[in-house]
């Protein structure tokens, strides 16, 4: 239990966090599916819907009906 703590922790720093919300705030058209959104910022499958979700929850980005993260 640890251990993903502190996974889950490394993937949501806020340097990472920062980094993705000033890409799409730089580019609002922006969407990813999540698999685009996790070969771009390097990340494993369970790391970015992490990421995602906090962003989602933080409301920095919205998921679409068609599966793809934007900016809110």
């Amino acid at each position: 239990m640890g251990e993903e703590n502190a996974t889950a922790t490394l993937v949501c720093s806020e340097p990472l966090l920062r980094r993705i919300e000033r890409e799409f705030a730089e580019n609002p058209e922006l969407r990813l599916t999540p698999w685009q959104f996790q070969q771009l910022w390097n990340l494993d499958a369970e790391q970015a819907r992490m990421v995602i979700d906090r962003l989602v929850h933080t409301r920095c980005l919205r998921e679409a009906r068609d599966g793809t993260v934007r900016r809110r």
